[in-house]
């Protein structure tokens, strides 16, 4: 039986055992592998020595052969020893973590990481190597699928605190928590939103690089705090809206760019009517203290562009719809 210990973390050798080793690599990664064979890489496959694997792309990521060789061993642990399924993604983003478990092991601190199988009825399993200690979360309704991973790691390096990270899986996307702080590269919720590079801090400040919502809008530079959400730019309908901000159900924007070219400066959205202090129309026409409630604008005074001159003071608008 392959145990995840010191002298575990070489593949499987001989010919018959290539199958097993191939078998769960991350998005298939061997696709990438396989392409680079030709190109003079070190790969080799005898019944007499180790079973090397080139470095290979997982989701755009480079990733180094004793890296996925780690990956791979920890993998078919938690299969051989204990009958547990570990999703692609949560295994990718213990792989520092899974270095740290390595080096303990090298130390001594432990012969396997899984010694005995875990009983059916355990809805966590627990391990200590060294200082760091380790918890696997199971599914509750598929027992054999593990669905968090905790670690702590004791020691103390300088002034820094002692490291405690939960991984999680949550639908399809993994969250990482270490020491308070929530990362994620891709959060997708139930309500079809994907926050891409999202993170939530231990004062419950939120940020990510786009958020998308169901709609296709998107926001760059989100931020969420104190119930506010901001966003350097936010893009819905093919309008532009710079210094977006949405705060107590009131919008507001330092300028919107419509798909014609109008912007409209200092823009507000409250209570289902729109303000802006200058609007300035693709026709050349600029509308200061404009206003639109419903199907009617009203501004203060227009002007064209280029002849500089007011006219139409209070001028009431009526639009089709």
């Amino acid at each position: 039986m392959q145990v995840f210990s010191s002298n575990s973390f070489q593949p499987p050798t001989g010919a018959r055992e290539r199958p097993s080793l191939l078998r769960g690599l991350p998005h298939k990664a061997l696709g990438n592998i396989v392409a680079n064979l030709g190109e003079g890489h070190n790969f080799r496959a005898t019944g007499r020595g180790p079973f090397n694997i080139i470095p290979g792309m997982i989701q755009g990521k480079p990733y180094a052969s004793d890296d996925i060789n780690l990956m791979r061993g920890f993998e078919s642990d938690l299969k051989n020893t204990c009958n547990l399924d570990i999703d692609n993604q949560l295994l990718r983003s213990i792989l520092p973590d899974l270095k740290s478990i390595k080096v303990a092991l090298d130390k001594g601190c432990g012969g396997s990481l899984f010694p005995n199988p875990p009983d059916d009825n355990k809805s966590m399993i627990e391990q200590t190597i060294g200082d760091i200690k380790l918890k696997i979360y199971l599914d509750t309704n598929s027992p054999r699928k593990i669905t968090g991973i905790s670690l702590f790691n004791g020691t103390i390096c300088g002034d820094k605190e002692p490291i405690k990270k939960i991984v999680n899986l949550v639908g399809n996307s993994v969250i990482e928590d270490e020491n308070g702080v929530q990362t994620c590269d891709v959060l997708k919720k139930a309500d079809g939103s994907t926050y891409n590079n999202w993170r939530r801090f231990k004062d419950g400040v939120q940020t990510c690089d786009c958020l998308t919502t169901h709609d296709g809008s998107a926001y760059n530079s989100w931020k969420y705090e104190n119930g506010v959400q901001t966003c350097r730019e936010k893009k819905a309908n093919e309008f532009i809206f710079k210094g977006w901000q949405l705060k107590d159900g009131i919008q507001t924007c330092e300028c919107i760019t419509a798909p014609d070219g109008s912007s409209y400066t200092n823009w507000q959205f409250k209570d289902g009517i729109q303000t802006c202090d200058v609007l300035r129309k693709a026709d050349g026409f600029i509308f200061i203290g404009w206003q639109r409630e419903g199907s009617v604008e009203t501004f203060q005074s227009v002007k064209e562009a280029h002849k500089f001159h007011s006219r139409y003071n209070h001028f009431r608008h009526h639009i089709q719809q």
